[in-house]
């Protein structure tokens, strides 16, 4: 929750909002909110679904900020995947391309392919990344800890 005093801890996480009766959590309006906008946007915007800026880049902005706010601010990640594919499917039976899904999903897939590969070159350096060498190291960390000495980098 932004506001402070106004929300409720459960299972670590302060997302509810209690009336005393109810416990619920903003973001469940907020996904009802979104459908019942982009019901009446889709219907309103139908001519304009086959084109990528208008049927494509247009109405997935609307969806940024609410998808910003729920996975950066509040740390709500399930919220935002519901929200994001709830979107996206209510568009693509609206009418917009599939292909336009398709390739923006291959680039964001090979994007974070690429990040996970950059991050994991660091580890490479740390820690043996072949088979037999992690064996080794592993094996070499035991007996390091059986002898109590301390653990030096085998990498170097």
């Amino acid at each position: 929750m932004l506001i402070p005093g106004l929300g409720v801890e459960a299972n670590g996480a302060t997302r509810w909002i209690d009336l005393g009766f109810i416990q619920f959590q903003p973001s469940e309006i907020t996904k009802i909110g979104l459908i019942i906008f982009y019901a009446g946007y889709l219907t309103d915007h139908k001519s304009e679904l086959k084109s990528f800026k208008n049927g494509f880049v247009r109405p997935l902005s609307w969806i940024i900020p609410p998808i910003f706010i729920l996975y950066f601010v509040q740390n709500h990640l399930s919220a935002s995947v519901v929200t994001a594919a709830v979107t996206c499917v209510m568009m693509i039976m609206a009418g917009c391309r599939l292909i336009y899904f398709v390739i923006t999903g291959l680039i964001g897939a090979l994007a974070v392919t690429v990040g996970i590969i950059a991050l994991q070159s660091h580890g490479k350096r740390r820690i043996p990344y072949k088979k037999e060498l992690c064996l080794l190291w592993i094996l070499g960390q035991m007996r390091q800890k059986l002898d109590g000495k301390q653990s030096k980098d085998y990498m170097q």
